[in-house]
């Protein structure tokens, strides 16, 4: 399935149905009556599995490639913890600010897990060729500024909220 160039093309929109079922299920098992904004959450989460699709992927092939970048193995794990942190924030809302830090804290230990315990593969030329890969688009530019931008829109988040 890693070589199918159909799977490559809809993996995110089965990713984002996966995310949207999780949502609608821990909310009919979480409340008796049903959350108001319980299938609008499910459609964010949806969403993000889509959108999410293309940071994963560029992630991957980064961390496959001869030269991995600096901090390429920071960007996976930012892709992947802020995704399912994302996800289960959707899944459990509404949250106390306690609880939304615990979520924020678990997605931080996993994206750092996952960063540090992949082990990049060569990547199927079906999914390489979604992409242009032919330059980097971080060229000159610091490493820092992979997950700067998404921490401060965190920070910014989190004061405002």
């Amino acid at each position: 399935m890693a070589n199918n160039p159909v799977w490559a093309l809809f993996d995110g929109v089965f990713q984002g149905l996966l995310y949207a079922a999780l949502i609608v299920i821990s909310g009919l098992l979480e409340t008796d009556p049903v959350a108001d904004d319980l299938y609008l959450r499910a459609l964010f989460g949806f969403v993000v599995g889509v959108c999410s699709k293309p940071a994963l992927d560029g992630a991957m092939i980064e961390l496959a490639s001869d030269k991995p970048p600096r901090f390429g193995r920071f960007h996976y794990g930012w892709a992947m913890g802020s995704m399912w942190g994302l996800v289960m924030i959707l899944a459990f809302w509404p949250l106390s600010p306690q609880q939304l830090a615990v979520w924020m804290g678990g997605a931080v230990f996993f994206g750092a897990f996952v960063a540090l315990s992949y082990k990049p593969t060569e990547i199927p030329a079906a999914r390489v060729n979604l992409y242009n890969v032919s330059h980097n688009i971080y060229d000159g530019w610091h490493p820092l500024w992979r997950i700067g931008p998404g921490l401060f829109l965190v920070c910014l988040w989190s004061i405002v909220f």
